[in-house]
């Protein structure tokens, strides 16, 4: 049973792909980030890799870009009740990688996320953060 929860259950979405739809995707993998923000009326877009691992019971993210790294505090999967979609509501929290004395910052963010149902290869929604910046995350797989 442990196996099936944390290993086989991959397997079986390997030999029955429509439970991609009938549950939910299987998300594991490396994804590129494209990261469009608004801060203090600036914009900008970094780039950045994600990590998802997902067992039949739990899923996270964690993303590094060049300036920063993240890591899932919390995530809810579910279904849009209208349109069937996947979604993915995350909470995150964000460490600047160091750059200079007193600029070493952590805070949260939290996002939506929707999962593209042609591919299941691409997520996107929007994002904020604690600190008063927002903007729009899109992964695409890579493996």
């Amino acid at each position: 049973l442990l196996f099936f929860v944390y290993v086989g259950w991959r397997w079986i979405w390997e030999k029955v792909p429509r439970l991609n739809q009938w549950l939910y995707p299987d998300l594991n993998g490396t994804w590129a980030a494209s990261i469009d923000w608004v801060k203090d009326g600036k914009t900008g877009r970094a780039l950045g890799t994600v990590s998802i691992k997902q067992n039949f019971f739990t899923l996270s993210i964690e993303m590094d870009a060049p300036r920063s790294e993240s890591r899932t505090i919390a995530l809810s999967v579910k279904k849009d009740p209208e349109s069937a979609r996947p979604l993915l509501h995350y909470i995150y929290e964000v460490r600047e990688k160091y750059q200079s004395p007193g600029q070493n910052m952590v805070y949260q963010g939290a996002a939506s996320l929707v999962v593209d149902v042609a591919t299941y290869d691409r997520l996107s929604g929007n994002y904020f953060t604690s600190r008063e910046s927002g903007g729009h995350f899109e992964f695409r797989r890579t493996l």
